[in-house]
């Protein structure tokens, strides 16, 4: 299953068949590996309807994401995601924003500053 989506994949990366995959490619250097199409990976699992191929893109902390529907392995979408990311969760019953932001040494979000 994963080399059929990867191979569909690299054919809608060569040969575009959406629009969006060809504007990405005007503007994304993406990474080439050992003279092939660096794949950071494959996901199968992480979306109810759909497997994403995620390709690397060079110098980006992000990547080019061709998606297939589950039902026919037919494409359904090219974006991007986020290559790194990282989650905050407070609670501010017991602190203000000042306070919490600097206990965590956190930059003040600019609409803080906003009166």
């Amino acid at each position: 299953m994963k080399e059929k989506l990867i191979k569909k994949a690299i054919l809608e990366i060569e040969n575009p068949t959406f629009g969006t995959t060809e504007q990405y490619l005007e503007v994304l250097d993406l990474e080439i590996e050992d003279r092939k199409l660096k794949i950071e990976r494959v996901d199968l699992a992480s979306f109810e309807e759909d497997n994403v191929v995620y390709f690397a893109i060079k110098d980006e902390p992000f990547f080019l994401c061709v998606y297939f529907s589950k039902k026919d392995n037919e494409i359904t979408y090219v974006g991007t995601e986020n290559g790194k990311s990282g989650l905050f969760n407070g609670n501010f019953r017991r602190s203000d924003f000042s306070s919490t932001f600097s206990i965590h040494q956190l930059e003040r979000p600019f609409w803080m500053e906003c009166k």
